[in-house]
């Protein structure tokens, strides 16, 4: 009986045997490959990851985050080329857009979406970058001291009515020398030198190192004005809805309030160019755009959004801020703003 059984199971593993390998088969050619976007970015990840979660859930994308600052992000693609992970550059200052673009980190996007959501003025002349979001730059105000019909432009700021009330940013904080690289566009050279030196001569302290700090000096009594974005003013009035501020759009006589944006574009060496051009398209739909801003208190980019009774923001093309930037850097050293 023993040597029919052996007979027997050996006869049984060689008819088994090729279904086994097929099913192994059958069942490794019904798995999908996942698909993954990798996106360097300059602000924090839990203020992009809601957006990009909605986006991974729609379109079945893993989505990587690796957030630093521009300047080591920008290395690490230069420096690793056609081997870097990244897909997406998104970061929260013109400023930065503009440098990938001089640097060669980012190449031109063709989509049709884009073009017809994002307003020329907030997005690369050659594509390379668009718009996601948008922030002004308002001024805040004690509004126990100073009643808003006293207020009225950025360069209004410089009159020696305001000596020794006037907070400002720090020289080299995100988005401050974009600001002055698109008064420079507005204003010229010569009329921007004129109004730093004037804010500085009107200065109650020392530059501030972020928005919260300088919003807590006005509160504090240190100041009665001071220049923010305003997604900073938002923020600060959510944990201290009670403090004694209000906001002032500059400019509503003229071109209206500089803006910054969040914006992002696709790295030259992307390995998922497709998904990586779908997730932008994504964040500029009704959907993407109101997550994202929602999020970063900051407003819509998309020229498909209107906000009713929106006050005046300036349409100057922030590419230039990005052409202006060593200009706006050698005017602030020269002006002794630090």
């Amino acid at each position: 009986m023993a040597p029919l059984k052996k007979l027997k199971m050996k006869n049984l593993w060689r008819h088994a045997l090729p279904l086994l390998v097929l099913a192994a088969l059958l069942s490794g050619c019904g798995e999908k490959e996942t698909r993954k976007i990798t996106v360097f970015s300059t602000r924090q990840e839990s203020l992009i990851r809601p957006a990009l979660d909605a986006f991974a859930r729609k379109h079945g994308v893993q989505i990587e985050c690796v957030c630093e600052d521009a300047g080591a992000l920008l290395i690490k693609i230069v420096a690793e080329g056609a081997t870097s992970r990244a897909d997406v550059f998104l970061a929260t200052d013109v400023g930065d857009l503009c440098a990938a673009s001089q640097h060669g980190v980012l190449k031109p996007l063709a989509s049709e979406s884009l073009e017809g959501s994002i307003p020329a003025h907030l997005r690369d002349p050659g594509n390379e970058w668009f718009a996601i979001s948008k922030r002004a730059r308002v001024i805040a105000y004690n509004n126990e001291k100073i009643k808003p019909e006293f207020l009225a432009s950025y360069a209004d700021l410089a009159d020696p009515k305001w000596k020794g009330r006037l907070l400002l940013p720090a020289a080299r904080t995100e988005g401050n020398p974009s600001m002055v690289a698109l008064l420079i566009a507005d204003h010229g050279e010569a009329r921007t030198e004129t109004i730093l030196k004037g804010w500085l001569a009107n200065l109650a302290a020392a530059g501030f190192a972020d928005g919260a700090a300088l919003l807590q000096a006005l509160v504090a009594g240190q100041g009665d004005v001071g220049i923010v974005d305003s997604s900073d003013f938002l923020r600060f009035m959510e944990k201290v809805p009670d403090a004694p501020l209000a906001i002032f759009w500059p400019d509503q006589n003229g071109g209206g309030a500089c803006v910054n944006i969040c914006g992002a574009g696709i790295t030259r060496f992307a390995h998922n160019e497709a998904d990586a051009v779908a997730l932008i398209e994504w964040l500029a739909t009704s959907e993407g755009q109101r997550i994202f801003a929602d999020t970063n208190n900051e407003l819509t980019a998309s020229a498909n959004i209107l906000y009713s009774h929106m006050p005046k923001t300036s349409n100057t093309p922030l590419a230039q801020a990005g052409e202006n930037q060593k200009q706006a850097l050698i005017l602030m050293d020269r002006a002794g703003y630090k």
